[in-house]
């Protein structure tokens, strides 16, 4: 059995159907980032960095029939949910541009039929490009120390 996308490495496989591993939190920022399939075709999206998340979503809505074309439906998938726990309906997983700032970089988005923001980026984009988030001074900062105002 493949492992299921964004199953945490220290849970069995076996247990991924009835096990929820994206819960939407309560630790949320909006950031101005512009998404899309390559660098010449960004378009700015209403975008929440969430801590509280495993995995980037994006809305499906958002994306052009070429783009939903090329989603990985292959692979299973983890459960995701919401904090009332209620399931997310996923799509598949696609690879798109990120650009925040000045700091552009590709990462794996799973698409979901409905989504309350555009695109949410989440633990799988912190963790490996984000080296601080300072709510009160509002601002993120990348490892290149590139800073980008959050709302």
């Amino acid at each position: 059995m493949n492992r299921p996308y964004g199953l945490l490495s220290w849970t069995k496989a076996t247990h991924y159907l009835n096990w929820q591993v994206c819960f939407l939190s309560a630790y949320k920022d909006k950031v101005e980032a512009a998404i899309g399939p390559e660098v010449h075709s960004l378009r700015p999206l209403l975008t929440v960095l969430d801590r509280g998340a495993g995995l980037n979503l994006i809305s499906a809505d958002l994306l052009t029939p070429e783009v939903l074309a090329s989603c990985d439906t292959k692979r299973p998938m983890a459960n995701l949910a919401l904090e009332s726990n209620h399931r997310l309906d996923t799509m598949g997983i696609v690879k798109l541009t990120v650009k925040i700032a000045s700091y552009s970089v590709r990462q794996p988005f799973v698409v979901v039929r409905q989504l309350g923001a555009d695109a949410l980026l989440g633990c799988a984009y912190i963790d490996k490009h984000v080296d601080q988030v300072r709510p009160r001074m509002k601002f993120i900062q990348f490892a290149n120390r590139v800073r980008a105002l959050i709302r």
